[in-house]
């Protein structure tokens, strides 16, 4: 299982759980060969503010696997408010920290640090994709 991409999911799951979104995504995600279902909507909030929607996919052969196993996946989220680079990577951290155990963290930093290297800083409106393919990896 590609780590990163479980951290990740994780982290949405945890935000996203419980709340209600209002930005507009597809019940379905071609990727590759494979149809990703909707599984999930919501709205992350920090305080009063919006801070970002998102939605979780997963592959529609697949909906009863937990999102950790090796399936298909895919975390969409869309921006309501700008946020820098690093602002994604404290948060992130922050989060994870709580919710895993010192092992399970371990295990991970080295290549959530990979992931974090990657993030960009975001614009309200903008959008970040992330997918999982089993065999392929994280893009």
């Amino acid at each position: 299982m590609n780590t990163r991409f479980a951290a990740f999911a994780l982290f949405a799951l945890l935000t996203l759980i419980g709340h209600t979104g209002n930005a507009s995504f597809p019940d379905n995600m071609p990727v590759e060969s494979t149809n990703l279902q909707k599984v999930g909507e919501g709205t992350f909030r920090w305080m009063f503010f919006k801070v970002y929607t998102g939605a979780y996919y997963q592959d529609a052969g697949n909906l009863e696997a937990a999102a950790l196993e090796d399936v298909a996946k895919c975390l969409e989220l869309r921006y309501n408010v700008g946020i820098t680079a690093e602002q994604f990577r404290k948060s992130g951290d922050s989060i994870l920290r709580r919710n895993l155990d010192e092992a399970t963290w371990e295990r991970i930093e080295e290549r959530l640090g990979q992931l974090n290297a990657a993030y960009r800083n975001v614009e309200k409106g903008d959008r970040y994709a992330l997918v999982y393919s089993p065999g392929t990896g994280t893009t």
